[in-house]
């Protein structure tokens, strides 16, 4: 099994204009990466791809944490 993620390394940009503050615990992060890992399925995430300094970027625009 190939984990890819690696391709967001560095690259997701969190805007705290509009996004809460963080409210996971460590092991809650833990848990998340885990269902990654073994490939279940995940709530939709919504990116929006930014340039920055010339290099691309993702905004987290939204998870569905409402």
């Amino acid at each position: 099994m190939k984990f890819t993620l690696g391709i967001f390394e560095g690259k997701l940009i969190v805007n705290r204009r509009y996004q809460r503050k963080l409210v996971w615990t460590k092991d809650e992060k833990s848990q998340l990466i885990d269902t990654m890992i073994k490939r279940y399925p995940l709530p939709l995430i919504l990116l929006a791809e930014v340039e920055i300094d010339g290099v691309a970027k993702y905004e987290i625009i939204d998870g569905m944490q409402h």
